[in-house]
């Protein structure tokens, strides 16, 4: 804005358009200049501020890059496997609670050898599910860190 103010304010000296000063128009004898469209008209044949020459293509034209960091689709296609595990792990870890709670509510009875154990007892896959839920959580907290930095709403994530 300010630089079209003074490329007209140039464009008017070097032309030497007329400018009416003194009581007549008030505002030139207080050092400011009033645009009428006549001023402008006059101005439009020979200077051209908002037009782009031919050379330079136009911004409108060119499509901006495609940043994926600013896309909130990316972030929720990162974060959907990552939250389906974790929904995964909270429901292994409810049934293994569930069954040292009452080990004898179970549908089976006895041992099941012909099923591979994995020489974990209960307490150890809880163990090992509640390491795993750490990972997960600090993976998706960076990933809400990441879209954090580039200014995605943490509502735009869900």
């Amino acid at each position: 804005m300010l630089e079209a103010f003074f490329a007209a304010s140039l464009a008017v000296s070097l032309l030497g358009l007329p400018v009416v000063a003194g009581a007549a128009n008030p505002a030139r004898a207080q050092g400011r200049v009033v645009w009428t469209n006549d001023t402008v008209a006059a101005l439009h044949g020979s200077v051209s501020f908002f037009t782009v020459s031919a050379s330079q293509p136009a911004e409108a034209e060119s499509a901006p890059a495609y940043v994926k960091e600013f896309d909130p689709e990316w972030y929720r296609a990162r974060l959907a496997p990552l939250r389906e595990e974790l929904d995964e792990l909270a429901a292994h870890s409810a049934r293994l609670r569930a069954f040292l709670a009452n080990p004898r509510d179970r549908a089976e009875p006895g041992l099941d050898l012909s099923r591979p154990s994995g020489g974990f007892s209960p307490e150890n896959q809880l163990e090992q599910l509640a390491r795993r839920r750490a990972v997960l959580e600090q993976e998706i907290s960076e990933v809400e860190d990441q879209a954090r930095r580039f200014a995605i709403a943490p509502g735009w994530l869900r």
